[in-house]
């Protein structure tokens, strides 16, 4: 007798120095560009912007307002940049943004608890035919007037600017400061600026020779002095990228060690007079830093991005007051992110703006806007849920965790449905967001059956502990096989991989596989001894395969040169046995149809055949038809008597035809018996090429697996196919039909790659 126990949890109290609540989460936006900058603002709404809009979400991540900022309809044929400047909040809680363009700076506010435009006002500062003064960030004095940090731009170079202008948008006065406060007179950038704790400006600078300098400025805009830094060795020395100033006239200093191989990105902390009290390297490697902000407990957080071959990712340092990096961590979004601002939000935690791509293949990377809210700790999720799915050998659905099973899906499903999958012993681990969610795992087959779901209360920052109970509801293997090909070209040799594995509830006794290859590959060797040969079909032996089982090998072919085109398909099946299916089939006649089909020169034969122990249905008769490439040619009907056959010939043109047939009604398992026969009746150069892989092949049940696709020439190592690909330009596909897609990768780069991220937009 079976009895059922709940699902016990074990709550592991976590103690912080900051209490949290918020969850994090990931948001990407399809109507805005990248975001380039970012507020959290004390009533928990968020502020960001890109160059042509200004975003107004909730705590969520979810848009309130927005409003263009756009100002490309002026200077189209001088050539000048957009560029969205930061945003600040003022003392009456609006928030002010600047967007630049040339010459031209739009500067607006925004009521922060709406997100409605309250002003704007276009700055045109001055310029010349060949040279322009340009704005880059803002800075509020109180509520009264801005301070703008920005570059004189002509054709001999740049050099850093600063511009005072009234809270109504007008230009007060601007300067530019001595070329020779630099090494390289003509190319000084002005890389950030912020006010001191005495209330004066300190306006970070660099020039082309990796030189800094510290501008000092008062508020009239007169140098005070330069600040110069003294460092001690090489690793003091950093070509500046962020500047933090601190309450006690020291300041912070991100940038990278330009006299280190490999320029690693380093953080200084720099006394009022220069001297370098210490410096800190970053940790993740990361390539430039965006963002350095501090939060009210001393905590100093540098953004930095790190590109590499595989893409891009955020990286979050967290250092202590005196430069000791307490954490890092990693934010590696699929194929490629960026993030371009960080702020501390009223809870402790951090928002990240940026940008993130998706590879798309008819169009190249597809960027959309990006925020990612973290916990204090930089933690996307607070909580974590662990534990094991096993083989519940003595029926009681009792959580302590017996024979493990590896390789299931486990889900966890609520307002957001979460997976993870266990590893060899049956473990998991997933981090979740606090929140009630229906836990179960996933069966591969129907010959398992979990003991039921229970309803999960995930509490913040906890630890729990399920366990996943799983019977034998039918004694029975279930043996999957899969074959692929990274590319089969033309002329030189490629390798199958041949995959397989038992998902069912008892061993696959005396298991073995078979594999037909395409007419056109010529056998080389294979990794796993092949038992016999009978022309294209190789078998080979398996043993006993035990459940949860698996095993790869290798087939090394050649892909024939004179009797094949460009383009040419070439299909390998793979067959794995015993393939029995050992749930009941009601309704099920036992007639079974195959189909077949060849080219005989002129003609082409396709066989439609009854292989089963009964007659197949006659009222109403099984449907077959015929496709010419994309147009349906003909279609019938049938009936088949045990072993009995119907034959359909039609003449050879160089067109690709291909054979459907109903399978009958109530067939156990999947399938959906298909044939195409490609490039019969003409010479090599007139067929029609590429329609095979439009369509779906009959390998639905899990014991065979048909790999088809064209040859190819030369070859990109990291691209992505779906199969069926689709017919007509819209690549249409069948309802119910499942789509296999085939991702080649290659790492390119010059450090390992990790890990290889699929996603699904």
């Amino acid at each position: 007798m079976k009895t059922i126990t709940p699902i016990i949890t074990i709550l592991l109290l976590n103690a912080l120095s900051i209490s949290l609540t918020a969850q994090g989460w990931e948001r990407e936006y399809d109507d805005y560009y990248r975001f380039e900058n970012v507020i959290s603002l004390p009533n928990g709404r968020i502020a960001a912007n890109d160059a042509f809009n200004f975003v107004f979400l909730d705590a969520q991540g979810n848009p309130l307002n927005d409003f263009e900022t756009s100002l490309s309809a002026i200077d189209v044929n001088q050539g000048y940049g957009i560029a969205a400047g930061n945003l600040i909040q003022l003392n009456d809680s609006s928030i002010t943004g600047m967007v630049s363009k040339g010459p031209h700076t739009l500067i607006y506010n925004v009521d922060g608890n709406s997100g409605e435009l309250l002003w704007d006002t276009l700055l045109t500062l001055p310029a010349q035919t060949e040279s322009y003064y340009r704005a880059d960030k803002i800075l509020s004095l109180g509520d009264t007037c801005y301070y703008l940090m920005g570059h004189w731009v002509s054709p001999q170079g740049k050099r850093p600017a600063l511009f005072k202008v009234s809270r109504e948008g007008e230009l007060l006065w601007y300067k530019t400061f001595h070329p020779s406060l630099y090494s390289n007179v003509n190319y000084a950038t002005a890389f950030d600026m912020a006010f001191t704790a005495a209330g004066e400006l300190l306006m970070l600078v660099g020039d082309t020779n990796w030189e800094a300098v510290m501008l000092h400025i008062s508020l009239d805009g007169d140098l005070l002095q330069p600040i110069y830094w003294n460092a001690q060795s090489s690793d003091d020395w950093l070509y500046p990228e962020k500047l933090l100033t601190l309450p006690d006239g020291s300041f912070l200093v991100t940038g990278r060690r330009v006299f280190i191989n490999g320029a690693p990105l380093a953080i200084n902390r720099v006394a009022a007079d220069g001297q370098v009290l210490w410096s800190a390297l970053l940790e993740g490697e990361p390539n430039y830093s965006y963002a350095l902000k501090q939060r009210g407990d001393g905590t100093i957080f540098v953004l930095g991005n790190r590109f590499g071959g595989s893409g891009s990712k955020i990286i979050v340092n967290a250092l202590s007051p005196d430069g000791a990096v307490e954490w890092w961590s990693d934010y590696p979004y699929p194929i490629f992110q960026q993030g371009f601002d960080l702020d501390i939000t009223p809870d402790g935690g951090l928002i990240i703006a940026g940008e993130a791509f998706q590879y798309i293949p008819s169009s190249g990377y597809d960027g959309k806007p990006y925020l990612l809210r973290l916990g204090a700790q930089g933690q996307l999720y607070n909580s974590l849920v662990e534990g094991y799915v096993f083989d519940d050998l003595d029926e009681d659905c009792a959580p302590l965790p017996e024979a493990p099973l590896g390789g299931w899906l486990v889900a966890f499903e609520g307002v957001d449905t979460f997976y993870t999958i266990t590893d060899t012993l049956g473990f998991y681990t997933r981090w979740l967001s606090a929140g009630t969610y229906q836990a179960r795992a996933i069966p591969p087959t129907d010959y398992w059956a979990p003991c039921p779901p229970q309803m999960l209360s995930v509490p913040d920052f906890d630890t729990l502990s399920v366990h996943f109970p799983v019977q034998v509801a039918v004694a029975c293997p279930n043996l999957q096989v899969d074959i692929s090909a990274p590319f089969l070209r033309r002329c030189f040799e490629s390798q199958y991989s041949l995959y397989y594995c038992n998902s069912g509830t008892v061993p696959a006794e005396n298991a073995y596989v078979e594999v037909e290859l395409d007419p056109y590959l010529s056998f080389l060797s294979a990794t796993h001894p092949v038992s016999s040969q009978q022309g294209q079909k190789l078998t080979f032996q398996l043993g006993d395969v035990d459940v949860g089982q698996c095993g790869q090998f290798y087939i090394d072919v050649y892909v024939d040169c004179d009797s094949t085109v460009l383009g040419q398909t070439h299909c390998t099946t793979a067959h794995i046995y015993p393939d029995s299916i050992c749930t009941p089939t009601p309704g099920w006649s036992g007639a079974s149809i195959e189909v077949a089909g060849s080219c005989a020169g002129d003609s082409i034969q396709f066989l439609i055949k009854n292989v089963g122990t009964e007659s197949s249905v006659n009222d109403p008769q099984l449907e077959y038809l015929v496709i010419e490439d994309q147009v349906i040619l003909l279609q019938g009907t049938f009936s088949l008597d045990v072993n009995e056959s119907k034959y359909i010939t039609l003449p050879a043109n160089g067109a690709t035809y291909r054979l459907e047939a109903q399978q009958e009604p109530g067939h156990p398992g999947n399938s959906m018996p298909t044939v195409t026969v490609e490039g019969c009746g003409l010479q090599n150069n007139n067929i029609s090429l590429g329609y095979t892989t439009q369509y779906w092949e009959d390998d639905g049940d899990p014991f065979v697996s048909i790999d088809c696709q064209e040859n190819i020439g030369a070859y990109d190592p990291n691209d992505k196919k779906a199969y069926p690909k689709g017919y007509g330009n819209e690549h249409f596909i069948e309802p119910n039909t499942d789509i296999e897609y085939h991702i080649r990768f290659q790492n390119t780069g010059t450090d390992t790659a990790f890990t290889v991220v699929i996603q699904d937009p």
